[in-house]
């Protein structure tokens, strides 16, 4: 039991929602996939890396996992959309019990490692020890900086305890006493926080919000190590693959925002380095807009990109799914329907509404109609509320029959989803799918050439 640390659970679960999954409880009861270094999928709130974690392993063999499933899971990516479905509705059928369960067991695992961390600075500086003691803020990033990278190795007690460690940034030094803004220079100075100085930022932006959230008030340090030369250029010059800055960042974070996906699907992350990911969604973007495709983003491209960035900031009236014409409201409709048909069933039952008012339920329609996509289904047939009434199974076929396509949606996200939301998010699919598809013709086109 924890002795020095004064972290809770809520705290810690607050932070890692931000910090893990960028405050987006939807993930949750998803499997994603960071592409970073040796990762594979993982899950949960302190997303537990399924093929590194034993545990992980065990806990979704013991909740109806088969060995192939992990095996699948297992993998540095490579996944279909199709799969991960299937695979997210064996997750979302564990009961909440179990995951909370596994959940919480690693919160008072993370507390007690933060208390061993104390510990060991307090044997080297007890000053520095007690000063970690008295700032929660610290804690958190202490508790956070191991949750990130696995471990509170020696040279991160030693650099709290007050002593100079020589990193790949150069040699670095707490302050008396230590502070949040210490833990931020020290991975500032690292291998990784070198390599990728835009996902660090947007770590630490992310750990402010949590602050906030908290009731912390959040402190950080305006001044970084020296890290190695930036990439990039001028801003007027041409964005080429291996470039590093703030401007391949602004960029990934334009293409992401209208959807566009990296290698295999996976969501394209604004870490300032444009990577195999960033060049796929790049030429895809320029395949799109009948530019040439090169993959280098010159004044042609990135004026492009800024266009239909300025186009969409402005068009915050979109049409969406529920707008007559729009290519998915003829499945938004049918959920619709069938969702009324449900919450009618449920009233001549005697059962509690499902929804609160008639926003929640088109929000959540919204949802299902989103998720029944994702699910490969081409319509949806029946509705059905869990008994709990905590979320919904959409089902194309027949209730019982094997071959039936099911997709499972936690109603406590989806009534808080709004519609134009879940617009955007099937508009993203539809352009993933549209890649695929590009993909596959040119891959028959070389190999008829060869």
């Amino acid at each position: 039991m924890a002795t020095d640390s004064t972290l809770t659970r809520e705290q810690l679960s607050t932070l890692f929602l931000n910090t893990e999954l960028g405050g987006n409880t939807r993930h949750l009861d998803h499997f994603s996939y960071a592409r970073e270094g040796i990762s594979t999928y993982s899950f949960g709130l302190v997303q537990f890396d399924v093929g590194r974690n034993p545990q992980a392993r065990r806990f979704l063999r013991d909740n109806g996992f088969t060995n192939g499933d992990i095996e699948l899971l297992s993998q540095q990516g490579g996944l279909s959309m199709q799969q991960l479905a299937t695979l997210d509705a064996k997750l979302q059928a564990i009961p909440q019990a179990n995951i909370d369960q596994l959940t919480n067991a690693k919160l008072d695992n993370a507390i007690e490692r933060v208390d061993e961390a104390i510990a060991k600075v307090r044997a080297i500086n007890p000053a520095a020890a007690d000063a970690i003691v008295a700032n929660p803020e610290l804690q958190l990033a202490m508790a956070d900086y191991d949750n990130q990278f696995g471990s509170m190795g020696s040279q991160f007690i030693n650099y709290l305890a007050g002593n100079p460690e020589k990193l790949h940034g150069g040699t670095i030094q707490a302050g008396d006493p230590p502070t949040r803004g210490d833990v931020q220079t020290f991975v500032g100075a690292t291998k990784y926080g070198i390599q990728s100085p835009a996902a660090v930022t947007s770590r630490d932006v992310r750990f402010d919000t949590a602050m906030t959230q908290l009731g912390i008030t959040a402190t950080t340090h305006s001044h970084r190590p020296a890290t190695a030369p930036d990439a990039t250029v001028a801003a007027s010059a041409v964005l080429l693959n291996g470039a590093r800055g703030d401007n391949v960042q602004a960029m990934q974070q334009k293409l992401a925002d209208l959807g566009y996906l990296g290698k295999d699907g996976a969501p394209l992350v604004a870490d300032g380095h444009f990577g195999p990911d960033t060049l796929q969604a790049l030429q895809q973007f320029q395949r799109d807009h009948q530019l040439t495709v090169d993959g280098k983003a010159g004044s042609s491209t990135l004026g492009t990109l800024d266009k239909f960035i300025e186009q969409q900031q402005r068009q915050v009236t979109d049409p969406s799914m529920a707008t007559p014409g729009h290519a998915d409201n003829p499945r938004y409709q049918q959920v619709v329907e069938r969702l009324e048909t449900l919450e009618e069933q449920r009233r001549q039952g005697g059962l509690l509404p499902l929804f609160n008012d008639r926003n929640q339920l088109e929000n959540a329609a919204g949802q299902v109609a989103y998720e029944s996509k994702v699910a490969g289904m081409s319509q949806v047939d029946t509705i059905v509320a869990r008994p709990d009434g905590q979320g919904v199974f959409a089902v194309q076929g027949q209730l019982g029959d094997p071959a039936a396509h099911r997709a499972y949606i936690d109603l406590s996200q989806a009534v808080n989803q709004d519609l134009q939301s879940s617009t955007r998010q099937s508009q993203a699919l539809d352009n993933e799918l549209s890649q695929r598809q590009t993909q596959d013709q040119v891959q028959v086109q070389q190999s008829l050439w060869r």
